[in-house]
């Protein structure tokens, strides 16, 4: 079900969402896609793993991605791109909350897996801190990020990273 709802909402969300208004170059472009495909790996694999602790886990992970990407809303990408820059919800406590999310999920999912889901989740994590990285540099081109920044610190976890 949780998938279901995500999956439900980003095709929304894609179908609905702004022109872009900078776009990443080719090399951030394939990570981003590498990001995306290495996650559903993992997902696929430790779907039926999972115990009810994974899963519960999973769920409210993935109910809090559900309530970023609807802060999110017509901005949403699933590559590197500048739409609009987003302050409300999740955003004013950390600038990447559906990764924070997804890292939990990833996590939860890959606890009841076999060692190749936990090596595809360690690359899931690598992968999704280059795409932040990258999404920083595209987001960088509109001025207001800057001040967005220097208020919002954190990427992911507040006081940490």
């Amino acid at each position: 079900m949780t998938l279901l709802a995500l999956n439900t909402l980003v095709g929304t969300l894609f179908l609905s969402r702004r022109p872009s208004r900078a776009r990443a170059a080719l090399l951030p472009t394939l990570s981003a896609l590498a990001s995306v495909m290495v996650s559903g790996a993992v997902l696929a694999l430790a779907r039926a793993e999972m115990g009810p602790i994974a899963r519960t886990v999973f769920a409210v992970a993935g109910a809090g991605a559900f309530f970023a990407l609807a802060n999110l809303g017509r901005n949403f990408a699933v590559l590197p791109s500048l739409r609009s820059i987003v302050v409300r919800g999740p955003y004013g406590w950390v600038r990447h909350p559906v990764y924070v999310f997804e890292l939990i999920m990833l996590v939860a999912a890959a606890l009841s897996a076999s060692w190749v889901a936990w090596s595809l989740a360690a690359v899931a994590v690598a992968l999704l801190l280059r795409r932040i990285h990258d999404e920083e540099r595209v987001l960088s081109r509109d001025p207001s990020y800057a001040s967005y920044r220097a208020r919002v610190r954190y990427r992911l976890i507040p006081g940490v990273f």
